[in-house]
């Protein structure tokens, strides 16, 4: 494991074992982090820019501040993300293999800089009239969305009918709560052999197993992902027992977080009908 993807895990362990805030989560909307020429970061690249502490979406390298006019805040700290490469080698039998290796580099968000020419950053509004029709306009887009019943108080996917449950909306403390917890459990139906196919629908539910806890998470930073993108500032899931097994699942497995993030950010470009072909960043 990259020391980036191990220093940004033991961060996000220390706050889910604190009781704070999910790190993700923050009390303002902030769109996708964008690098200064405009490309999007992914998976636990999108993860790890979106802990840090920034209300602005845009970040630069230190080259990229100085040629765009700029210049980084003496004592100012980056941070780090991992840009994978891919690698080709012929072995002693002759043999081709392939296979991915990270290095990392550092990157400065624009509130730490001066003078950097970018573009206007993205400002979405946040009336509750707009996040009732952002969230609207997300599902009708969504092609192979599945059956949403509303009733009950309970929030949840049914895998082996592919029907999605929801409270009504007046159930809920606010329009983004509601927003956040129906894309959440959309996230997890896009898993459905029929979609995805990230999981078995007819498999038993065991929710002390760490699968049960990582498919959580996939909901979970699908959910913020999308909140990002629409203009919704994210009230995504608190609930303790995802947050342990959450916990439990990083200490296990050390590439828990970032196949999360991957997985979570195919789930949010399914659900917006956009293409995934990853991140090139080599540009950035």
């Amino acid at each position: 494991m990259s020391s980036a993807l191990a220093k940004v895990t033991e961060n996000i362990l220390r706050q889910l074992e604190s009781g704070e805030a999910l790190p993700w989560r923050k009390p303002w909307n902030v769109p996708c982090p964008m690098s200064a020429g405009g490309r999007r970061y992914s998976g636990v690249n999108r993860v790890i820019l979106s802990c840090a502490n920034f209300r602005d979406h845009r970040w630069v390298t230190f080259n990229e501040a100085k040629k765009r006019g700029g210049s980084i805040r003496k004592g100012e700290k980056g941070t780090q993300v991992i840009l994978w490469k891919t690698y080709q080698r012929v072995e002693e039998d002759e043999t081709a293999r392939s296979g991915l290796i990270s290095q990392t580099f550092t990157v400065f968000n624009l509130e730490q800089c001066d003078g950097v020419e970018v573009a206007e950053a993205v400002s979405p509004s946040l009336f509750d009239a707009d996040i009732e029709e952002s969230l609207n306009a997300t599902i009708r887009g969504f092609e192979s969305c599945p059956p949403i019943k509303f009733g009950g108080h309970r929030a949840c996917y049914y895998p082996k009918h592919d029907v999605v449950q929801m409270p009504f909306q007046h159930h809920f403390e606010s329009p983004s709560a509601y927003a956040s917890v129906m894309l959440h459990e959309l996230a997890h139906s896009v898993g459905h052999p029929s979609r995805l196919n990230r999981f078995d629908p007819n498999a038993p539910i065991v929710k002390s197993d760490t699968s049960y806890g990582f498919e959580e998470m996939v909901a979970e930073l699908t959910s913020a992902m999308i909140c990002s993108e629409i203009g919704i500032i994210d009230q995504g899931n608190q609930n303790a027992a995802y947050i342990q097994s959450w916990i439990r699942g990083m200490k296990e497995q050390k590439t828990f977080l970032s196949k999360a993030s991957a997985l979570a950010e195919r789930s949010a470009s399914f659900i917006l009908g956009r293409n995934h072909d990853g991140e090139n960043i080599t540009n950035t």
